[in-house]
């Protein structure tokens, strides 16, 4: 696995070596997601919910996202995440790393940050999207310009509040990234 693109480019990243649990985002769905979200990941507050090896959230980092939050509840993943932040040197002022589960993360948070993009990624053929964007609802860090990107199965059928609106999906094999915004009366979405 690598950074494939911005300041970190071609960096290779540590993940598991037993990663039969951990499902990484290949190379070209992460272009995609990016690709999508083009220049509004500059300066943005990016949280990478379902962390695994951090990936997703250092290429928001490497393509200049100014603080990222990385949620993951696996010991061996938060291990691989600082080592990959080490290897990378990447400034202690760009990111916290938070040993929770996501939904304890998003009922118990408490800075006055608001996002502007939250990716969820967690083990396919779960609810656990679903589960997620019920939590995000009322979630203090989210207003009505945060953009939410979801990668799941495209077999699970998801069923998400009506105060979040699709406003693009984009299947690659078996993925199907999904991108949400919090309000209907947002202008700015996706093209």
């Amino acid at each position: 696995m690598r950074v494939i693109s911005g300041k970190f480019k071609k960096h290779k990243l540590a993940t598991l070596k037993t990663a039969s649990s951990l499902r990484a985002t290949s190379d070209k769905v992460k272009a995609a997601i990016f690709n999508i979200i083009g220049g509004s990941i500059e300066d943005a507050n990016f949280i990478d919910l379902f962390a695994g090896s951090g990936a997703v959230g250092i290429e928001a980092l490497s393509r200049g996202a100014k603080k990222v939050y990385f949620i993951e509840k696996s010991r061996a993943n938060i291990k691989i995440i600082k080592e990959n932040i080490k290897t990378l040197n990447i400034d202690k002022t760009c990111y916290k790393l938070f040993f929770s589960d996501a939904f304890k993360f998003l009922k118990h948070f408490e800075d006055n940050l608001k996002f502007d993009i939250i990716f969820l990624d967690p083990p396919y053929n779960s609810e656990l999207v679903e589960k997620s964007m019920v939590l995000l609802s009322s979630f203090k860090g989210i207003n009505e310009n945060t953009l939410i990107v979801a990668e799941t199965s495209v077999s699970v059928n998801l069923n998400v509040p009506e105060n979040f609106k699709t406003i693009k999906e984009r299947k690659y094999g078996d993925t199907i990234l999904l991108f949400f915004k919090f309000s209907d009366t947002n202008n700015n979405e996706l093209q």
